[in-house]
């Protein structure tokens, strides 16, 4: 059932104060009008009627200015109004009469609740009043014009409320969808901090486990144990690498993760990519290529690694899916300038292809193109959301080009300002070797201590 919004008290203060608001700024202009008709038409009582003009102009004005002050300003109006109007009715007759359909809009926008009804009747009636009026007038067009401002002044009135009960209405429902953003924002902090927090937990006995079993498996040990613990490794090794993913998804959901500006070569970190799975892509009797463009400059400068994240979460992703045929990686030259370039990076394979339905919702998080995925070859279903908040966060988009029969493409470009010369690690200084040193381990955990 639909949640029904009820009119708070402060909704309407609100609303009040911005029709007080507008009102007293079109009351300027039709005060600025009647004094120009004033000084065209010298009605009699001129004096009174240019009392009348100036009086709306300075409250309009002082409403402007003083907005603390629009309530009294608003019920000055209509003490002055409401005996002021019908006198210029009888003493000047059809002329300050066809005024008043305008002039009923003012105790609309200005005041509220027994001063708006009371306003807006005197002002409705003020045409009723010319026969009072001692010279000539047109009665056909009197009557005529008293039938014209009941109607109009009756549906301005119905329009305004309208418009003021829509307007209180709408402001209810932004309160209620900013608490509901409120709250939403609240429990996804909640869950980062969470899973941030758990990760890091985790991750303190798994070290110490990876860590024992390296020790153990780095000894002799019997041939029918090795076997068991080099399961427990791989085992261990997955679940950090499930830990990673949880810890970066949550860095780049709380918009803390820090991207590096350095020096690196394009070239030598899509080759690294290529050469650590091929060992997996040729088990799988798969063929695994890379391609780079040879007019890519490929000294350029941006974040090495969260880019080798990106490309090792496609190429994986693309060997997992092939069961035959190739996986390739593309490095291409886009758009270039003397000190910036864009470079297209494609990860192409031969293997399943993903549903027209399901391509949007691959880049989701804990997301996976259907149920079988998982049971078949595992997974959390980070990686692409991972990708895909990296990719934006270095300034590009993630794409997906999928078909039947012809295997799926994940492409992207991202922008990289040109370096003058990478920097090699033999032509970095060499780091000064530490021996015979006592090491101080700060750590309360005694299995990560050992």
């Amino acid at each position: 059932m639909p949640k029904q919004y009820s009119t708070k008290p402060e909704s309407f203060g609100e609303v009040t104060s911005a029709l007080q608001k507008a009102g007293f700024k079109i009351l300027l202009v039709f005060s600025l009008l009647i004094l120009a008709v004033i000084v065209i038409a010298q009605p009699q009582n001129v004096y009174v009627a240019v009392f009348f003009g100036l009086s709306w102009c300075a409250i309009s004005i002082a409403g402007i200015i003083f907005s603390n002050y629009k309530e009294p300003l608003a019920k000055l109006w209509a003490i002055l109004t409401i005996p002021v109007a019908p006198y210029l009715v009888i003493s000047n007759g059809l002329m300050p009469a066809t005024l008043v359909p305008i002039a009923t809009i003012f105790p609309i926008l200005l005041l509220s609740n027994g001063w708006r009804i009371s306003a807006m009747v005197v002002l409705a009636c003020c045409t009723f009043l010319v026969p009072f009026y001692e010279g000539d007038y047109d009665k056909g067009l009197w009557l005529r014009l008293c039938v014209t401002n009941l109607v109009v002044s009756l549906l301005i009135y119905a329009l305004a409320s309208q418009l003021e009960k829509a307007l209180v209405e709408s402001k209810n429902k932004t309160l209620e969808l900013n608490r509901a953003l409120a709250s939403e924002k609240q429990a996804s902090a909640a869950q980062s901090r969470f899973l941030a927090t758990m990760s890091h937990e985790i991750r303190t006995p798994l070290n110490g486990i990876l860590g024992l079993t390296d020790v153990v498996l780095s000894h002799d040990i019997s041939e029918s144990a090795r076997p068991n613990l080099e399961k427990i490794q791989r085992s261990g090794l997955s679940l950090n690498r499930i830990l990673n993913d949880i810890l970066d998804l949550s860095k780049l959901n709380a918009g803390k993760l820090a991207l590096e500006i350095i020096p690196f070569d394009l070239k030598s970190t899509a080759k690294d990519c290529v050469a650590f799975y091929a060992q997996l892509a040729q088990n799988k009797g798969i063929s695994l290529r890379i391609e780079v463009d040879k007019t890519l400059n490929t000294c350029v400068v941006g974040d090495a690694t969260r880019l080798s994240q990106v490309l090792n979460n496609l190429v994986s992703n693309a060997i997992k899916f092939t069961h035959q045929g190739s996986v390739t990686l593309g490095v291409s030259k886009g758009e270039a300038s003397k000190t910036h370039q864009f470079v297209r990076f494609s990860v192409k394979d031969t293997g399943d292809a993903i549903d027209a339905s399901e391509q949007e919702r691959v880049f989701d998080a804990f997301t996976q193109a259907n149920s079988s995925i998982n049971r078949m070859h595992g997974g959390t279903g980070l990686g692409l959301q991972i990708v895909k908040s990296l990719v934006e966060a270095m300034g590009g988009t993630v794409y997906l080009k999928s078909a039947v029969g012809q295997g799926s493409e994940f492409y992207f470009e991202l922008p990289f300002d040109i370096a003058d010369s990478v920097i090699g690690a033999k032509e970095q200084e060499s780091t000064p070797s530490f021996s015979n040193l006592t090491v101080l381990v700060a750590e309360d955990n005694a299995l990560t201590r050992s």
